[in-house]
């Protein structure tokens, strides 16, 4: 037979069996309260260095766009700084053919005797009518200046005026391709 016990009434007994489930289920309660909030902090720490690993990739990746931003902006500057030279070159070469195709005319033509009177260049071709003395200037003239431009100079006529001032003169038309119109590059040959 089970011993009877004053002191440990039914009621009181449920009364502390109930206190110790409400116990265990506050603490059970707590306990996970506490450990969804660890949960938590972690996952918010981890949250937060993934945020700044995604910040650093981000401006590492706008930093390499604008360094090739400013790179195909370079190149670009510098392929019009070519273009600019090539220009500039091509210049130079048809000033340097001009600058050796008026020496050669003030230089070689009156030692010579011969008298220019019409010069034309169009579309590469070099076009010299002028008067001489006789017929060994036109050919020495001739042979000067195709020494010092550095192109044949083709004599299209010849042809005796007449008298002037009591002398006969002779009047030339020499015809040459001129070399800095055609490919930009004038030939500098030496002067003698």
């Amino acid at each position: 037979m089970a011993h009877f016990n004053l002191l440990r009434f039914p009621t009181l007994e449920r009364q502390q069996k109930w206190r110790q489930q409400w116990q265990t289920a506050g603490l059970g309660a707590l306990l996970g309260t506490l450990l969804a909030a660890g949960g938590l902090a972690v996952q918010s720490f981890q949250m937060d260095q993934l945020a700044a690993q995604t910040q650093a990739l981000q401006s590492q990746l706008a930093e390499r766009q604008r360094w090739a931003q400013t790179r195909q902006q370079q190149q670009a500057q510098n392929q019009l700084i070519r273009q600019q030279l090539t220009q500039l070159e091509q210049l130079q070469s048809q000033q340097q053919a001009w600058v050796l195709l008026h020496a050669g005319l003030q230089e070689v033509l009156p030692h010579h005797g011969i008298r220019l009177q019409r010069l034309q260049v169009e579309a590469g071709r070099l076009d010299l009518q002028g008067q001489a003395a006789n017929a060994q200037a036109v050919s020495s003239g001739a042979q000067k200046l195709a020494e010092r431009w550095g192109i044949p100079l083709n004599l299209q006529s010849l042809e005796a005026d007449g008298t002037v001032q009591g002398a006969s003169t002779l009047s030339l038309a020499w015809q040459a391709q001129w070399p800095a119109l055609q490919d930009g590059v004038a030939s500098a040959k030496a002067r003698p």
